[in-house]
């Protein structure tokens, strides 16, 4: 049985939510506005919600275009290519403000300062599929481990793209067991390409290494290390952050390499970075170096071990960076934020949700206040998002 169904809006995690008398139903490739045609029968229940598929598009949106690449509808990247990017970017800001209010139950929102990136070959960091025994390379295809073939990518830098081409090249010669290859193109400090740094390597086309010149700052990188993706907005994000942050001391959790210790250490006499994972701690030391940081120590720790220390210890902290991985703070991360009197949280988040929730018990049960909120489209044509918040109690 077929039913017609309007696309009501879009929320966190991409999909278009359509409302009807059995409830609502969430839907894959939609736009705000669309008539659409799905198939009853074919509805399936996950989590106790209901998801279904656009058979047909009976009267299209406003906010859509056409997808420009031939691979979209297959690989499993580009998930909103068929909606205009002023589109996107209204959908983001509206997706983050409902969240923080329904998750977080946050009351008072401040402005969401938005900072944009060109849609298109906006990414200096990636990792091929890479099938050597049936000659494919590129991504795998939407809900499947398949390897979606491709030449080129509309969002990659010019010199990842040059790359793939070379891993193409090469197909022949790679071992079996290869199947990834990681990828990232440094940058001088006028902007300019320089080397693209790969693991593993391939000779004449890859380093083992590379450095991004950022506002004035260099940071090394391995082919299989960590930077933000996008070329525009991650000094953006950088100097947003020690545009606002300032004192005696901070503390920089789940601080990676050191990307957010680099841009605040002249803001502070000192500072601690701290991180759980060697390898991360190592590149940040010679991220320190590379920059002449001498004010900020390293810690390879727990970020919980560390905030109970510095609440025994009553040490004083004006500012606290916290940058988590996706699934957000670990239970029991906002009670030692207050424990540790961190008198003002900058909270950096890939999963606004997770944000949320955390954001909402800061403010509900800490006391603290939501100060600024900024969102930085790290990830133009998908429903992926950075979003910042400045937290602070009296």
């Amino acid at each position: 049985m077929k039913k017609i169904l309007t696309v009501e809006k879009l929320v966190h995690g991409g999909k278009g939510i359509c409302r009807t008398d059995e409830g609502v139903i969430f839907v894959d490739m939609v736009a705000p506005g669309d008539t659409i045609e799905i198939e009853t029968d074919a509805i399936q229940k996950i989590q106790k919600t209901m998801h279904a598929t656009a058979i047909s598009i009976h009267t299209p949106s406003a906010m859509r275009r056409k997808a420009q690449c031939p691979y979209f509808g297959i690989c499993g990247g580009c998930d909103w290519l068929y909606l205009t990017y002023e589109s996107q970017i209204a959908i983001k800001k509206q997706i983050i403000s409902e969240t923080l209010t329904r998750l977080g139950k946050i009351k008072e929102i401040p402005d969401i300062e938005t900072f944009t990136s060109p849609e298109f070959s906006y990414r200096r960091r990636v990792q091929f599929k890479i099938d050597s025994r049936k000659k494919k390379a590129g991504f795998f295809k939407k809900k499947s481990s398949d390897i979606v073939d491709i030449n080129t990518c509309p969002l990659l830098c010019d010199p990842i793209n040059t790359f793939l081409g070379k891993i193409r090249e090469n197909l022949g010669t790679i071992k079996p067991h290869i199947d990834e290859v990681k990828a990232i193109a440094g940058n001088d400090a006028n902007g300019a390409y320089s080397t693209v740094a790969s693991y593993p390597c391939f000779a004449d086309a890859s380093t083992a290494n590379t450095e991004i010149c950022c506002e004035g700052l260099v940071f090394p990188v391995l082919g299989n290390g960590f930077f933000q993706g996008n070329r525009f907005c991650t000094p953006q994000l950088g100097a947003w952050a020690a545009a606002h942050c300032k004192g005696d001391m901070f503390l920089d959790l789940y601080g990676g390499s050191g990307f957010f210790s680099v841009f605040l250490a002249k803001n502070f006499k000192k500072g601690l970075l701290v991180e759980s994972i060697p390898s991360h701690t190592n590149m940040a030391e010679k991220t320190f170096v590379k920059n002449g940081i001498t004010s900020v120590q390293i810690k390879n720790a727990q970020a919980m071990t560390v905030l109970n220390h510095v609440a025994t210890e009553k040490t004083s902290i004006d500012w606290c960076v916290v940058d988590p991985p996706r699934t957000g703070l670990e239970k029991g991360m906002c009670a030692a934020l207050h424990a540790a009197n961190c008198r003002t949280i900058l909270y950096v988040s890939c999963d606004v949700a997770t944000q949320a929730r955390d954001a909402g018990i800061l403010i509900n049960q800490m006391g603290y206040r939501l100060e600024k909120t900024a969102f930085f489209d790290m990830y133009p044509q998908t429903h992926h998002m950075e979003t910042v918040m400045i937290l602070s109690r009296p």
